[in-house]
């Protein structure tokens, strides 16, 4: 997606957001989780309590960004974010068609942006 000089001052924001959920999921998928139910309740409070605050984080973020796009850069950055987002993945690692768990690195969202203005000059 190409965003204008002035829409660019709030991509940083965004992508640290964005990066920090997903490292967040990453790490919590990667946990040792508990054997006994009252701790693993207790486990998976925390969990949805650190996604809560890293969710109000992208809110927080993505706002000022979302309202600088015009209706075009609108649709595809809500295109481009729903795949990438790992919000809908309920802490479970992800499986690809032959069953096995995909790794790391396939869920870190790809952020590459870049400006118009970088565009025209190559």
């Amino acid at each position: 997606m190409l965003v204008t000089h002035d829409q660019e001052k709030n991509w940083p924001a965004y992508e640290a957001a964005l990066g920090n959920l997903a490292k967040l999921r990453v790490e919590q998928n990667q946990e040792q989780k508990s054997a006994n139910p009252v701790e693993l309740s207790r486990q998976r409070a925390e969990d949805l309590s650190s996604a809560s605050a890293a969710l109000k984080q992208l809110a927080d973020a993505e706002e000022p960004l979302r309202n600088s796009l015009d209706d075009t850069q609108k649709h595809l950055f809500s295109f481009a974010r729903t795949p990438a987002t790992p919000v809908d993945r309920r802490a479970r690692p992800m499986r690809n068609i032959t069953g096995k768990t995909m790794t790391d690195d396939k869920m870190q969202p790809n952020l590459n942006v870049q400006t118009k203005q970088a565009n025209q000059s190559r």
